[in-house]
């Protein structure tokens, strides 16, 4: 199989999982929006990011680290593999025991404990699942990643279903919020099976020389991820101590808009880096070509994304929510301008992380859970939502900027013009949907694609050599490998 060959294959198989993955939690999403309102879409969403913000106590960049240095070096998969699994769940177990005794101070109704409770198992399964991830990604098989994926919240989707059939009546937020836990664990006993297919045999016997090993090699990351949660999770948490559990249930309704829409970049990201690692350390021409390509997709995807998330705002989000949730139009139109600083930060990051530049990325990370903070405490009490949308794009704006700035020194890739191409097109389809009825959001979507890539075609931001190399990374009947 060729490398372009394997990159389709892996694009296919995150894609098909990273799809169901969103659809799943934007429908459970919709239903708590619409069905129990917007204050208990907020206490799940301080809930979760609660227990978000402190998961990567649980995890401390071994997940990040094994995906790089497998890539790197794959026949070190048995002896690596075991030592990191039993340092994960030490971990994850200490951080579920911390958070369970510090939830009780947290201020918050019985209601909201409970969920954060139930929500610490699911920490636990999670964070196990996500080091089984990262090992499925690292050796580039990418089917093994999506199919954990894909069984988890299909299983959530299935049992989600049976709690709506059942008569719940108050205790309905419970029931879901259970799902949680319960697929999460299945799935790491699937995570299991998978490694016991290529003979790794996991257990929990403590390995003190290979942990103070990882622990060594991985303080980057985890200092990266920490700092990363804090402007990823504080809005929430903050939103709802300073205006209640309605505003963080609106705020949080455009935030899932946002992802939603991020998901397919952060699905290519996971695809990508392995190939950035591997081409970084072993052929740096083809890493330069390569990385001017990804940079080419990446912005081709998310500046027309976050042009049409900005125009059809209003229309969107009174389709999907209804018209209680109009107060967080604005919000999602501030969000949007993340999608595109989000693209050069999946590049930026990569090239400082696959150069072992992990205490500059770290460092820009600490900057930009800095500014955040610091945005959110005076924006929020003026602002609401708006004002914590604006601390998460200005603090990304900034982790970008020194990010970009440390990778010139590294590799100059031309990120420029694969930003500017599809700034144009996009700046043009903005000018079609202008005329186009607010009232016709499918029509409105389908002229802006269309005007999109048309107006990218006559600029030249669609070449032939991209083309063409996908053309011949497709596998053709009766060809070879």
């Amino acid at each position: 199989m060729t490398g372009g060959q394997r990159i389709l294959k892996n694009i296919a198989s995150v894609l098909g999982s990273e799809a169901l993955v969103k659809l799943v939690s934007f429908l459970v999403t919709l239903y708590i929006a619409r069905r129990l309102g917007s204050a208990s879409l907020g206490k799940l969403s301080f809930a979760l990011s609660f227990v978000a913000i402190f998961s990567v106590l649980a995890d401390l960049g071994i997940s990040r680290l094994t995906t790089r240095d497998l890539a790197r070096d794959r026949d070190s998969l048995l002896r690596f593999v075991p030592g990191a699994f039993a340092l994960k769940a030490a971990l994850a177990l200490g951080t579920v025991v911390l958070l369970a005794a510090g939830s009780f101070f947290l201020g918050k109704e019985p209601e909201t404990h409970v969920y954060v409770l139930i929500l610490l198992a699911w920490l636990f399964f999670d964070t196990l699942n996500l080091f089984f991830r990262s090992v499925f990604t690292a050796l580039e098989e990418m089917e093994y990643a999506g199919l954990l994926k894909a069984f988890e919240k299909l299983l959530f989707f299935l049992l989600f279903g049976a709690v709506l059939l059942l008569p719940l009546g108050d205790r309905r937020l419970l029931g879901i919020v259970i799902l949680y836990p319960l697929a999460s664990l299945a799935t790491t006993l699937l995570g299991v099976q998978l490694l016991g297919l290529k003979r790794v045999r996991l257990g929990l016997r403590p390995d003190p020389e290979t942990w103070r090993f990882l622990l060594a090699r991985s303080w980057p990351f985890a200092g990266s991820l920490i700092l990363a949660s804090v402007y990823l999770y504080a809005d929430t948490i903050m939103l709802s101590y300073m205006k209640g559990d309605a505003v963080t249930g609106l705020y949080n309704a455009a935030y899932k808009l946002f992802i939603t829409l991020y998901s397919l970049q952060a699905m290519l990201a996971e695809v990508f880096f392995p190939t950035f690692s591997r081409l970084f350390a072993e052929d740096r021409p083809a890493f330069r070509v390569f990385g001017r390509r990804v940079a080419r997709v990446l912005f081709g995807l998310t500046v027309p994304l976050a042009t049409g998330a900005i125009v059809l705002a209003p229309a969107g989000v009174d389709l999907i929510y209804g018209g209680e949730y109009a107060g967080a139009v604005t919000s999602f139109r501030i969000l949007g301008l993340d999608l595109v600083l989000r693209a050069g930060l999946t590049l930026a990051g990569a090239v400082l992380l696959v150069s072992d530049r992990e205490q500059r990325f770290m460092s820009a990370i600490g900057m930009g859970a800095l500014l955040n903070l610091a945005l959110n405490f005076l924006l929020i009490p003026v602002y609401s939502l708006n004002g914590a949308a604006i601390a998460t794009v200005a603090s990304e704006a900034l982790v970008l900027l020194l990010m970009g700035l440390w990778t010139l020194r590294i590799e100059a890739l031309p990120w420029l013009q694969a930003f500017l191409l599809p700034l144009l097109a996009s700046a043009g389809m903005a000018i079609i949907l202008r005329f186009v009825p607010a009232d016709h959001l499918m029509v409105s979507i389908a002229a802006g694609l269309a005007s999109y890539a048309l107006l990218l075609v006559l600029i030249g931001g669609l070449r032939r050599q991209d083309i063409d190399f996908l053309r011949r990374s497709v596998p053709r009947r009766g060809g070879g490998n």
